[in-house]
This record gives structure tokens, sequence and C-alpha cells, in this order.
């Protein structure tokens, strides 16, 4: 659930607004730094980026930050697609610190995600992709009911071909 109320030990999910791009962009490029194989895109490719893409990404009212006390920890959003007909959530850039891990930021960003998600009808269906070496990544996912649905190889943002794991949530 998200709300503004203070949370245990201060961390804040809060639904991005594109006044807070930069406070995204630079989460999301430390993010592309420490772990480029668990990104499709490279911190070289994003850098570049205007100002007015960061404020399209933070504009996204499914993207979501985990602040505490006003200093960003991670992210995590979902766009919509249509696939044949049926409205499909997407989970996208997912990054927690490495010095915040295992704290349940994960699972706090996951949540809210999940509840903006589900108060969409039409969306019958959640679909992930990630790294394989991602073992964290992927019980977390899978804590949430996600199953893998199969695998393809991905070239990452640290221009590597990596397995990864496609995911899948029914509603």
């Amino acid at each position: 659930m998200v709300d503004d109320e203070p949370k245990l030990n201060s961390i804040n999910i809060v639904s991005l607004t594109p006044d807070q791009w930069e406070i995204y962009r630079d989460i999301r490029l430390n993010g592309l730094l420490e772990d480029p194989q668990a990104f499709g895109r490279s911190y070289e490719e994003e850098i570049a980026f205007p100002q007015e893409k960061w404020r399209q990404r933070a504009s996204n009212s499914n993207n979501f930050m985990a602040l505490e006390n006003g200093i960003p920890l991670g992210t995590m959003g979902a766009y919509i697609s249509d696939e044949s007909g049926n409205k499909v959530a997407n989970i996208v850039g997912v990054f927690v610190s490495k010095e915040e891990r295992g704290k349940g930021i994960g699972s706090k960003l996951l949540d809210a995600v999940l509840d903006k998600i589900k108060q969409n009808q039409s969306i019958k269906k959640i679909k992930l992709s990630v790294n394989k070496d991602q073992t964290l990544a992927v019980k977390l996912y899978e804590k949430f009911g996600f199953k893998i649905t199969g695998e393809e190889t991905q070239k990452m943002g640290d221009k590597k071909e990596h397995i990864e794991y496609l995911m899948e949530l029914a509603l």
C-alpha cells in the first residue's frame, strides 16, 4: 500500500511525478552502473537522454521509488501493453541499491506496483524478464506468485548476452 505516512525505518514508497525526474534519473543511472547485466539498456545510452525523456518516464503513474529520508534507494515500474486485444502489465526498471538489498525494499516496491496494476480491471496478466543469475530477484518474484514461463537470450546493458527468465503472474 502506498501512502504519505512514514514507514518503519522511514522507508516510503512513492509514485513518481514529473518533478522528480532528476532523482529518478540519478537512481536509474546508478542502477545501470551497478548492475548493467540487469538492464536492456546501457549507462552510455541513457546518460544521453534529454530532460524531456526523463520527465516522460517519471510521469508514468505506474513508476515508483523507494525513499529513506528523501534519499532514493530503488525503483520499479510497469507499462501496459496490448497483446492480441488483452491488456498486459510489464514490470520494468527494477533496481535497489546494493547496500540496501535484503531489507525488504524490493517487496515494498513490488507491492506498490502490483496494487496499482490491480486497480485496472482489464489487466489479466503481469509479465517480466529477469537475468537468471540474479537469484534474489527471481526468488522475490516467485514469492509473489510469478512463474517462469520460458527463457530467452538477451544482450544486456553490459553488452554481453545473458539468459533471461520470462515470468508471468495471472490476475
